[in-house]
């Protein structure tokens, strides 16, 4: 069954709480539901054949603002502001600030770790450790710039025998990862797990 979302507000508001208002659609069953929301609402959706459905829906804004040349500021509600800049890769482009390229390249590898750290909580696989590498290759062609390929080069650390068990859920992370199911480039993906010895893991 596939649910229908109609969004009438606008994606950014700053640290702003409004009421939504969301027509939903399944079946042929409709139902409206307004929720207070900030950056996450719940959506209840219409009733069909005795059974009620909820779609949760999470909301994420950012805003940028010039700085000054080639240079610009992130901005979230409630985070500390990011100085982004052209990557000195380019014309005019500055070293030592972090690029768009970074961030988004910074993203997966982020959101990988975490849905990593948090399967391996549920399966209740001991990670000792976790490293993640991640490369982004940007190839230009016919004067255009395109993300071509991500490698996410993953190091685990976790008990004896549970080696296998840490290689499985580094790829299950990968298939849930929601910024990487976002990305319509392909993602190359290698694991290595060792086992060591200690009292302390992350999980």
């Amino acid at each position: 069954m596939r649910a229908l979302i109609v969004w009438p507000i606008p994606m950014w508001r700053l640290g702003v709480n409004a009421n939504l208002n969301v027509s939903t659609r399944i079946g042929g069953a409709m139902s409206e539901c307004i929720q207070n929301q900030s950056w996450s609402e719940e959506l209840c959706a219409g009733e069909t054949s005795g059974t009620m459905r909820f779609v949760k829906v999470h909301r994420y804004g950012v805003r940028t603002n010039p700085t000054g040349s080639q240079r610009l500021a992130l901005e979230a509600p409630g985070k500390p502001t990011l100085e982004i800049a052209t990557p000195p890769d380019f014309e005019d482009g500055i070293d030592g600030v972090w690029g768009p390229e970074e961030l988004l390249i910074g993203s997966l590898a982020t959101s990988f770790e975490l849905t990593a750290l948090a399967i391996a909580e549920q399966r209740g696989v001991p990670v000792r450790s976790i490293q993640t590498d991640a490369t982004g290759h940007v190839q230009s062609k016919d004067g255009r710039l395109r993300v071509v390929l991500f490698e996410l080069d993953v190091t685990l650390e976790t008990d004896a025998c549970c080696e296998p068990r840490a290689e499985s859920l580094a790829h299950l992370a990968k298939d849930r990862c929601v910024v990487a199911r976002a990305l319509d480039v392909p993602i190359h993906l290698t694991v290595a797990a060792y086992a060591v010895h200690g009292d302390l893991a992350l999980v």
